[in-house]
């Protein structure tokens, strides 16, 4: 009887020890998820605000930006009004200027068909 004790406690350790472990682990790769499904979820949402600057841009200075650096620093104003706007508002960019992603990728523009891109890996086609 005397024997049991200690090695019960031993095996109770090693079960707290493994539950810790897996309730750990659910709990990290739950929050990993999350916040992946966040910058998803950001991503769809600037492309979208980025792509209809373009064509608000097309529509008023009647020429495409030559890049997202130009779309991004660019001003209007509607007729009638005093108010100076930009095209992107907040634009996300990194040191050198550029418009990236919430993965921290850099976005391409392509002045031609006007389509923007991720050039984060998994996210091109988006």
């Amino acid at each position: 009887m005397g024997l049991e004790r200690p090695a019960r406690k031993w095996f109770e350790k090693i079960l707290v020890l493994v539950i810790v472990l897996v309730v750990g682990f659910l709990v990290g790769s739950n929050v990993y998820y999350q916040q992946k499904s966040g910058k998803q979820r950001t991503m769809f949402y600037q492309l979208q605000i980025l792509r209809n600057s373009v064509n608000l841009f097309k529509v008023i200075k009647q020429r495409s930006p030559n890049d997202l650096r130009e779309l991004a620093s660019s001003v209007y104003k509607f007729p009638g009004e005093d108010l100076t706007r930009r095209f992107i508002e907040n634009a996300p960019l990194n040191e050198k200027g550029e418009v990236v992603d919430p993965f921290g990728g850099k976005y391409y523009f392509d002045n031609v068909t006007g389509w923007i891109r991720s050039s984060t890996t998994g996210y091109e086609f988006w």
